[in-house]
């Protein structure tokens, strides 16, 4: 029995394996290697998360799973990537689907009236923002770029403006103040942009607005370098400048909290003053601005010690300790202790 059982199991190993397999029909298809007949149940392939189908080492190509998320349905990979013939459902009537990358997108009904348009290459409801490339800055002096950008096509609305936003942060948008208007027309343009801190990495991209909104260019950065070999003199002036040019840029700001409150007329304080909200609609830019300009001061503070030059060293004392002063009154986040360390370190040195 157990010799023809043995015989029984390799015949049925060499059948199965030199030809067509079937389950629930003794005739498989010859075309098929298996066959499955069934009236009350289906087969299972592996199900998994969009995820973990991604994380599959060096699929093969032709092989085949079940998304459980995201688009679910069967997935095969081939080609050199991942495809699928399952199409997301609808919520509304009106709904509609389109093709992007490599997979079905939805694209919900919109309102009454509204046109379907195709904005680059994509369809959507309504019409088409401007496009804009951004021209790369680059550096006229020590705190000035050149930059700009082409509004190559205006989203066939007319343009309302364009410009250049800058900041200090990852893509600057039109809510920031650092930004430039340069007028509604088509094409190329350029934006000096001045007053700018050393020692800094200032984001810039250009951007353009019609009346279905503002879109921007690639961001693009360029960079200062403070230069801390200077002498003490050429230290002072650097300091000096920038100064000048943090009073005349903010100055407006800095009167509404030095003494200068009032409740009418253009210093009017509003929430984010008097909340010390330091946000990129209020002034985050000006808190760098004095912190940089108590570099600058430090430079000529350090220059001076090594030349003992002690008329420079107390101008630099003073005018860090004005800058600190700023700090608190504007922002309320410099601890006074700041303040009276550096008024009791200029008494303890006797400067003239």
């Amino acid at each position: 029995m157990k010799i023809i059982a043995t015989f029984f199991f390799l015949g049925f190993f060499y059948t199965s394996f030199s030809q067509s397999i079937g389950i629930g029909t003794n005739s498989p298809d010859n075309s098929a290697k298996l066959e499955i007949k069934d009236s009350t149940k289906g087969i299972l392939i592996p199900r998994m998360t969009m995820q973990n189908k991604n994380l599959i080492s060096n699929p093969a190509e032709g092989l085949i799973i079940y998304q459980t998320d995201s688009i679910k349905g069967i997935w095969v990979y081939q080609n050199g990537k991942w495809t699928t013939n399952g199409l997301p459902s609808g919520t509304n009537n009106g709904d509609m689907l389109y093709w992007k990358d490599d997979s079905w997108v939805k694209l919900a009904i919109g309102n009454q009236g509204d046109l379907l348009v195709m904005c680059n290459g994509l369809p959507i409801w309504g019409g088409c923002k401007p496009l804009v490339s951004t021209t790369h800055p680059i550096a006229q002096t020590t705190s000035t770029f050149k930059t700009g950008g082409i509004v190559t096509n205006d989203g066939a609305s007319e343009l309302i403006t364009k410009g250049v936003v800058w900041g200090t942060s990852h893509n600057p948008t039109i809510a920031l103040q650092t930004k430039t208007t340069e007028g509604p027309n088509m094409g190329e343009f350029t934006s000096i942009i001045s007053g700018l801190l050393e020692n800094r990495t200032y984001y810039v991209r250009a951007y353009a607005t019609n009346v279905n909104g503002t879109s921007y260019g690639l961001e693009d950065s360029i960079r200062f370098t403070r230069d801390i070999t200077l002498t003490t003199s050429q230290a002072l002036k650097q300091a000096q400048k920038n100064t000048a040019t943090l009073i005349s840029t903010s100055w407006s700001w800095l009167q509404c909290y030095l003494g200068y409150w009032a409740r009418s007329g253009s210093y009017e304080p509003n929430v984010d003053e008097e909340t010390y909200n330091i946000t990129n609609s209020f002034q985050s830019q000006l808190w760098y601005q004095i912190l940089d300009n108590i570099m600058d001061y430090q430079i000529l503070q350090n220059n001076a010690k090594s030349t003992n030059a002690t008329m420079y060293d107390g101008i630099a004392r003073i005018m860090k300790t004005h800058d600190f002063a700023l700090l608190v009154d504007i922002y309320d986040n410099v601890p006074y202790k700041n303040i009276i360390d550096m008024y009791n370190d200029i008494q303890n040195e006797n400067i003239d």
